[in-house]
């Protein structure tokens, strides 16, 4: 945004990158996290970027964008279908918007499970196709 005498406003944004695969899981697990320091009344875009497989193929993995912790306040979630096992990728991006109720530090987590089927599921990541957070002023 210009200001008066063409200085322009630079928004808060912070972004969080991992580059490692998670462990396996089939319950509700925190798969990333993110620490952003908000201001009270401020409204922020949450965004998650993650890629998700399973060890075996017609497996669903939900994954939520939670505040705080695995039994944070859910602000998002969605299914992804994980048609083909252990060989494949598939990508969920989340989305939300988070207004600061006090200034300080807040949370974010993802989080992933298994809806449906029968393997082990798993958030990869690596150098090249790596998971992460961005929390900006909306």
């Amino acid at each position: 945004m210009p200001l008066a005498g063409g200085i322009a406003a630079v928004q808060y944004r912070l972004t969080a990158v991992d580059t490692s695969a998670s462990g396996t899981f089939t319950a509700e697990t925190v798969v990333d996290t993110i620490v952003a320091a908000l201001v009270s009344g401020k409204t922020y875009e949450v965004h998650y970027h993650g890629l998700y497989l399973s060890s075996v193929a017609n497996d669903t993995a939900g994954v939520h964008l939670r505040e705080d912790s695995v039994s944070g306040t859910d602000m998002t979630s969605t299914d992804v279908y994980l048609p083909v096992g252990s060989s494949r990728v598939w990508v969920c991006h989340l989305y939300a918007e988070y207004t600061a109720g006090t200034t300080g530090n807040k949370t974010f987590v993802a989080t992933g499970q298994r809806r449906t089927g029968t393997g082990n599921i798993q958030r990869y990541a690596s150098a090249s196709a790596p998971a992460y957070f961005v929390v900006k002023e909306a």
